[in-house]
């Protein structure tokens, strides 16, 4: 879930251990085998807020190899095989506080908008503007149903006039990839298509955070 993908990222970024978070943040009366934290159902059921695990195999950053020799410790993240530590945490917070760290972020979705029409339909798309963006900008915005639910917060970069780029949250790529193929099917009328090429670049590319 979003939450899970979060905890785990301020946690690890925090020095703190992610399922130390976690707990925090779950009621005190749920033992530590429960299904929550399992992420096994009981009853052949999923409760709401239950963090599940599904039967499909994980996906791997181009990145996974080294993470693998460099002896990180590798867990499930988000449907994704991803290193959540190399030595310890203190050590590894120490040297983001004091020098810098390079994340490895590639499970997180990059979406790719080129042509004229890109800009167009990205503004229509998402709660913030887009039209005013200069080269090399990112903002932060939500994509949102049309009764104004939250499907998933982004970030929207601009490369150049015709090409931008959305950043979504792994485990909501899916489900936000389905949303903008409808979104450009109801706003492509056989009289007026609009002149934009939409590509999901996730499983073709990295992404790595500088952070410290």
């Amino acid at each position: 879930s979003d939450l899970i993908e979060k905890i785990d990222l301020w946690s690890y970024h925090l020095g703190c251990n992610p399922r130390q978070t976690l707990r925090r943040l779950i009621p005190k009366r749920t033992h530590k085998n429960s299904p929550l934290l399992r992420g096994k159902p009981e009853g052949g059921e999923s409760p709401a807020g239950t963090i599940m695990t599904t039967d499909a195999p994980l996906l791997r950053t181009p990145l996974y190899a080294w993470h693998a020799s460099h002896n990180g410790r590798i867990v499930e993240f988000g449907g994704w095989e991803m290193p959540v530590q190399y030595s310890s945490i203190v050590d590894e917070h120490h040297a983001v506080r004091k020098a810098a760290g390079l994340f490895d972020i590639s499970h997180m979705g990059r979406l790719s908008f080129s042509g004229l029409d890109a800009e167009p339909f990205l503004s229509n798309l998402l709660t913030c503007r887009v039209d005013n963006l200069v080269d090399g900008q990112i903002r932060y915005g939500l994509v949102c149903q049309e009764t104004g639910g939250v499907l998933d917060d982004i970030l929207v970069y601009k490369l150049d006039a015709m090409n931008f780029g959305l950043v979504v949250n792994a485990s909501n790529r899916n489900k936000i990839v389905a949303w903008i193929q409808q979104h450009a099917a109801n706003l492509n009328p056989a009289d007026h298509a609009l002149d934009f090429e939409f590509v999901d670049q996730t499983n073709s590319s990295a992404m790595i955070a500088v952070q410290g």
